[in-house]
C-alpha cells in the first residue's frame, strides 16, 4: 500500500541551492517553520453565516535558526557575494606594550604587516590616550601609521605601560564584503527540508521543497551568557517553470 501518512522529530535537515552554485547544508540547525496561509472571500445573503467562500491571495513564508555562522549560507541567502577567503579583519584587544625610554618613542603592533585599523590606547595602570595627527603627539596623546601599525608616543610617556587595540587581517578565516546594490537585486535560492521520526515499522520521513525563495531578514544576536542562534526569515513564491512550482511535500520511508 502507498504510505501517505508519515511523522516528524527533531529540526532535520534543511539544504539550500542557487543555480550555479554548489548546495549549502544549514549546520547546527535549531528549528524551522514553514507558514503557508492565504486570504479568503466570503459571499453573503441575508443569513448571519456565509454561503461560499473562496481563496483569494496565497503566502508562504518561513524562519530558521542555526547556531552555526556560515559565510556561504549568508551568501546563498543574502548577498550573492562568495565570500574572501585570503583572510578576515581580526581584532586584538589590549595588546601589552611599553613606550621606550628614549626617541623616538615608537611602538609597533605584533601583527603590523597586516595591519588594518587603531582601536584605541589606553595605559595599563588606568585611562585611555586620545588619538592625534602625526607630529601632535604630546601627554596622554598619540598618532598610528596605518600602513606600518606604528604607533608614535610623546617624549611625556616615556616607559609608560600601555595597551593597544587593533584590527589586523588574518589569514586563518574568510570574510565577505557587502555593497549597497539597486532595489530589486537578491539570490533566489530552492531549499530542501527532510525530517523524520522512528515508528513501530520504521524510519518514516516527511520531506518538503519549495522551488523559489528570497530572504528578508537575517539576526546575529550577540549575548553576554549564550551562543550565537542566528535567524533567517524568508518568502517562497513560484518559480519560472510552465506550469509554474511552488512547493512540493513527500511522506515515506
Amino acid at each position: 500500500m502507498t504510505q501517505t501518512t508519515s511523522y516528524a522529530f527533531g529540526s532535520g535537515d534543511v539544504i539550500l541551492a542557487t543555480p550555479g552554485n554548489a548546495p549549502v547544508l544549514v549546520g547546527t540547525l535549531q528549528d524551522i517553520e514553514i507558514d503557508i496561509s492565504a486570504s479568503t472571500e466570503t459571499l453573503y445573503g441575508q443569513n448571519q453565516f456565509p454561503e461560499l467562500v473562496a481563496r483569494g491571495e496565497g503566502k508562504i513564508s518561513g524562519k530558521a535558526k542555526t547556531g552555526k555562522i556560515d559565510l556561504g549560507l549568508i551568501s546563498t541567502l543574502y548577498s550573492g557575494v562568495a565570500p574572501d577567503t585570503s583572510g578576515y579583519e581580526k581584532l586584538v584587544k589590549y595588546e601589552a606594550h611599553a613606550v621606550p625610554a628614549a626617541s623616538a618613542y615608537t611602538v609597533q603592533a605584533t601583527n603590523h604587516l597586516a595591519f588594518m585599523s587603531d582601536q584605541g590606547v589606553y595605559y595599563a595602570a588606568g585611562g585611555q590616550l586620545t588619538p592625534v595627527t602625526a607630529g601632535s603627539e604630546a601627554a596622554g596623546k598619540y598618532s598610528v601609521n596605518l600602513t606600518t601599525g606604528t604607533y608614535t608616543f610623546a617624549a611625556a610617556d616615556e616607559g609608560a605601560a600601555i595597551l593597544i587595540s587593533y584590527t589586523y587581517l588574518s589569514a586563518t578565516g574568510s570574510q565577505m564584503l557587502v555593497t549597497n546594490q539597486l532595489m530589486g537585486i537578491n539570490p533566489v535560492f530552492q531549499m530542501f527540508l527532510q525530517s523524520g521520526a522512528t515508528a513501530a515499522a520504521g524510519r518514516q520521513n516527511v520531506t518538503m521543497r519549495l522551488y523559489a525563495c528570497v530572504f528578508n531578514k537575517m539576526t546575529f544576536p550577540f549575548k553576554n551568557n549564550g551562543f550565537m542562534v542566528s535567524e533567517f526569515d524568508f518568502d517562497a513564491f513560484a518559480d519560472g517553470n510552465t506550469p509554474p512550482n511552488v512547493y512540493k511535500m513527500g511522506v515515506g520511508t
